[in-house]
């Protein structure tokens, strides 16, 4: 915990816009918690991924298992982990005021939460759902000694198309969007840094894990700078950011700068789970200046296979 305190408080003196901590967000929280996904989906072709009310319209029992008989099961483990003993009572007992503390805290000072912000929580609904299992049985102990299993199991039915979208979709496409700008992954040596690429907003610092060379840009000022040692030194210049609607919002003047720039071209939407996770690719193409940038050839990242490979 110790160094994440002044990532906290640098983040605490940002402003950030999300949704408000209303029914529709702790519905989105109670869908991270049991399928990994979203209740709503994205606005079409605006991601990859897969929303739970898609789920649920795909397999109506599914939808039916989400919001009706996990909830159960999970409130019949609470109690049953609430009953055993002490020790039982303080493991739920913490990581529930925990994210009592932290709906409350945030709801207070309208703070953005991220419902992943609570991921813990998910540790408090693996235990409920065991602790339903083992609760449940002991009415019928010969007949149900197997129920604990036949739980895990259902719960792996249920949430398995979550599971293979999630291995064949990467959350938040960091390093095929480096891959977009400068053909190769990760980025190493010299040649590398006669190529220029940027980003900025939230999520660019997260980029740097691939690309250590990328410009991280804060001000039109930034943009401007850069576009200038592109065509005073004739480098390609790349640049890519997720998220535009968050964009809109936080950072509307650095989009604002970038967007009336007609020297920037569409390059590629590299598209992850959810919309604001997936990035927007461009080229910088000053063509009255007698530079025409060509783009390196899409290069696909390697795949994340479902299965092992056969002999």
């Amino acid at each position: 915990m110790g160094p994440s305190v002044p990532q906290i408080a640098g983040y605490l003196k940002e402003s950030h816009t999300y949704s408000p901590m209303n029914g529709a967000w702790y519905q989105d929280l109670w869908a991270h918690l049991v399928t990994g996904l979203r209740k709503a989906a994205d606005a079409p072709g605006s991601s990859l991924g897969l929303s739970v009310n898609e789920l649920a319209s795909a397999s109506p029992w599914r939808g039916w298992m989400v919001w009706i008989a996990v909830p159960a099961l999970s409130a019949a483990g609470l109690f049953f982990l609430w009953k055993q003993d002490w020790r039982t009572r303080l493991v739920a007992g913490s990581l529930a005021l925990g994210g009592t503390l932290a709906f409350f805290h945030n709801t207070l000072a309208k703070s953005a939460m991220m419902g992943w912000y609570v991921i813990y929580l998910s540790a408090l609904f693996a235990l409920a759902l065991a602790w339903a299992g083992l609760g449940l049985s002991k009415f019928q102990p010969r007949a149900l000694r197997s129920l604990p299993l036949w739980l895990a199991l259902l719960f792996a039915v249920i949430t398995s198309p979550a599971l293979a979208k999630m291995m064949s979709v990467p959350r938040q496409p960091i390093r095929e969007t480096i891959a977009r700008m400068r053909g190769h992954v990760p980025v190493f040596g010299d040649e590398d840094a006669k190529v220029l690429t940027a980003s900025f907003g939230d999520g660019a610092r997260q980029m740097l894990s691939y690309d250590p060379l990328l410009h991280i840009l804060k001000t039109p000022a930034d943009l401007t700078a850069l576009t200038q040692k592109a065509e005073s030194e004739n480098l390609p210049l790349y640049f890519a950011f997720r998220g535009r609607r968050v964009m809109e919002k936080e950072e509307p003047e650095m989009l604002r700068a970038f967007d009336e720039d007609p020297r920037w071209q569409s390059l590629d939407d590299v598209q992850g789970m959810e919309a604001m996770f997936s990035y927007e690719v461009y080229e910088f193409a000053p063509v009255a200046a007698g530079i025409r940038i060509t783009p390196p050839p899409p290069v696909a990242a390697p795949a994340r296979p479902l299965s092992p490979p056969p002999p």
